[in-house]
């Protein structure tokens, strides 16, 4: 894990995650090699080569970061860029970028593409986008990076190759499509959404709100909120057994990030533990502080990086 002016970048097999979120003040996560975002409640430098934008929501902690992105780009004779959302979100936020335009004085290009639960949207190659309803006190959709790869069919597994020629010439289909989540963000949510949604616990790489973590929040409240507190993480450990790595994020600004890895080593589960990482509540606005990395919970600041 490492750290960019307060933005975590986290490698995995596949992909690098680039992150960085305060429960209500920001969120935005990137996969830089697919150019993809998900949410943009600012917008880093980095962010700006990004040219899918997948909004899961429009609170502004969320969407904030759109004009700077479609104007920047436009700035820099870059490509126009795609947002992506929930369709009853379309209306409103057309009005939103035609008053920016005639603001800025500029063309400001973009798409906007509708996103329904339980599409599939291409991305790149191997990689595409499915969609799925969460579970927040506004409309939200979740989203989950699934790779699909093409491996013989499990009955033909010990055919000689001249027999799969010949299916083959006879017009026969030796191949089948599987398809794996590797990342999955569900937005602001609560933890109903991993009893509901597959496709969520059985993702490889977890990036899921946790935003209070004591009882200065009840868990009725944070529910009442459309969020998760931890008490629904240790009440639900279950729901987390297939995901390889959980990454808990969106905390709320009270936490200090020493605050949020001493509760959660002291109340994860030790399931959990071995597994998780959290994105601090750094200030990519006011001064940077260090990085925290959770790995096996107890990695000290100091290491991150080496």
């Amino acid at each position: 894990m490492l750290t960019f002016g307060g933005i975590i970048r986290i490698p995995f097999n596949q992909i690098s995650v680039e992150a960085i979120s305060i429960g209500g003040l920001y969120t935005c996560i990137q996969i830089p090699q697919l150019k993809l975002i998900f949410d943009i409640g600012l917008c880093p430098s980095s962010a700006i080569g990004q040219e899918h934008v997948f909004l899961t929501h429009t609170h502004i902690d969320h969407m904030a970061g759109v004009l700077r992105h479609c104007s920047t780009r436009e700035l820099m004779n870059m490509s126009p860029p795609t947002y992506y959302m929930d369709p009853q979100y379309i209306e409103a936020f057309s009005d939103m970028m035609e008053s920016a335009r005639r603001l800025n004085h500029a063309t400001m290009p973009c798409t906007i593409q509708p996103v329904s639960p339980k599409e599939s949207t291409h991305i790149k190659g191997k990689y595409s986008i499915r969609s799925f309803r969460s579970i927040h006190r506004i409309p939200c959709i979740g989203y989950a990076l699934i790779e699909s790869r093409k491996k013989l069919r499990t009955e033909l597994k010990n055919s000689d190759p001249k027999a799969l020629q010949s299916l083959r010439n006879q017009g026969i289909e030796i191949t089948e499509t599987i398809d794996t989540p590797i990342f999955c963000y569900p937005g602001d949510t609560c933890i109903d959404v991993m009893q509901r949604e597959e496709i969520a616990r059985r993702s490889q790489i977890l990036f899921i709100e946790l935003t209070f973590l004591d009882d200065r929040v009840s868990p009725e409240s944070a529910r009442k909120h459309g969020h998760i507190h931890i008490n629904d993480i240790i009440n639900n450990e279950d729901l987390f057994a297939d995901n390889q790595t959980i990454v808990f994020m969106h905390f709320s600004s009270r936490y200090k990030p020493e605050q949020i890895r001493e509760i959660l080593q002291e109340k994860l589960p030790d399931s959990l533990k071995s597994k998780c990482h959290f994105i601090p509540n750094t200030n990519i606005l006011g001064s940077s502080s260090e990085p925290v990395k959770l790995n096996q919970i107890a990695v000290m600041p100091a290491e991150v990086g080496q």
